[in-house]
């Protein structure tokens, strides 16, 4: 009889989940949206976890990481709904109600509790939609980060180039040496 007392008096609580296929390594795809179109997301990179972690374990840190919580936190108006404008007391309501698992298969299962039905489901979709755009920020930083290497990279080869090609004519000038591109021009042109 208590426990039926209990379970009538107490607040309903909802919770809301969804489940994320694990990204690929070496897949090309740098965002989320590709999951909702049936493709898979790369999430390769220099990330501060451990070496053995596999791409969903990579996914369900991002999904937990300040970056995502932060945007959650602004886009639901978190702030105003628990009357506080501390952002620790926020992210802790905010990871107290969440739960990121991911399961043996890697499948990255995201879930959200609140006395709030509507508060519950919209949480999970800020959640997904937070992790996208951390997604593609980091896609498109590893994106520029390989641009300008390698723009780094062929201006210096272009000067070693150039510096060879100086000292290949000042050695032939010193040394009386051939050109033998520019004689084979010749000789060709002659015939």
């Amino acid at each position: 009889i208590i426990t039926a007392v209990t379970v009538f008096l107490l607040p309903k609580w909802y919770r809301a989940t969804a489940s994320v296929l694990p990204p690929e390594r070496g897949a090309m795809d740098m965002n989320l949206s590709s999951i909702y179109r049936g493709g898979l997301p790369f999430l390769g990179g220099e990330l501060a976890i451990p070496f053995a972690a596999s791409p969903s374990d990579v996914l369900a840190a991002i999904a937990q990481s300040n970056a995502v919580l932060l945007g959650v936190i602004q886009d639901l108006s978190l702030a105003k709904r628990y009357n506080t404008a501390s952002v620790e007391t926020l992210l802790k309501a905010l990871r107290g109600n969440l739960s990121v698992k991911t399961t043996t298969e890697g499948i990255v299962q995201i879930g959200y509790e609140d006395k709030d039905s509507k508060l519950a489901y919209e949480a999970v979709q800020s959640v997904l939609t937070n992790l996208d755009r951390v997604n593609q920020r980091r896609g498109s930083t590893k994106a520029r980060a390989n641009r300008l290497f390698v723009e780094g990279r062929l201006k210096e080869t272009e000067k070693a180039l150039q510096a060879a090609q100086d000292s290949l004519k000042a050695f032939q000038l010193t040394n009386r040496a051939l050109d033998l591109d520019e004689q084979t021009k010749a000789l060709i042109s002659s015939a």
